[in-house]
């Protein structure tokens, strides 16, 4: 009797921790508030000259990168969910970050290492891609996909 008990007991146990364990999942219902929300950027000059425009995933531009030399000061502001500009993100917690497909041809140059602008600098000529993030601690919140740079 006592272990035809325990056999039970046994058997409903991992169902209890199961049920007991598991907590309403809010991530569908409430955003998460630490994350920023983008729904893509904009590439612009110090005259608000629009470089490079992505949005949900597709651009339609490619960045122009002179050979041996550097662009333009370029900065970065993303746009909101109604394709209007928002500022980057104020948290230090988040930065700007990027990949670079082929660094041979292309290279990024910051005067200070946590703002929203940079130059391009062109090493070799040729095409490459470029992906930017905003990195949240050791993931990105938001990523571009790959966009196109012609050196020349």
């Amino acid at each position: 009797m006592i272990y035809r008990k325990f056999y039970i007991i046994t058997a409903i146990f991992p169902f209890i921790l199961i049920l007991g364990g598991c907590k309403k999942e809010t991530s569908v219902t409430e955003p998460d508030k630490d994350h920023f929300d983008a729904e893509g950027l904009v590439i612009m000059n110090d005259a608000f000259q629009e470089k490079l425009r992505v949005f949900r995933g597709i651009t339609t531009d490619t960045l122009k990168v002179p050979l041996n030399g550097m662009t333009e000061h370029l900065k970065i502001k993303f746009l909101d969910e109604n394709n209007k500009l928002i500022n980057p993100p104020e948290d230090k917690n988040k930065t700007l970050s990027w990949v670079i497909a082929d660094t041979t041809k292309l290279g990024v140059f910051r005067h200070d290492d946590d703002s929203w602008e940079f130059h391009l600098m062109g090493k070799k000529e040729g095409k490459t891609t470029i992906e930017f993030q905003i990195l949240h601690v050791d993931h990105p919140d938001f990523r571009t996909p790959a966009l196109p740079v012609v050196i020349k």
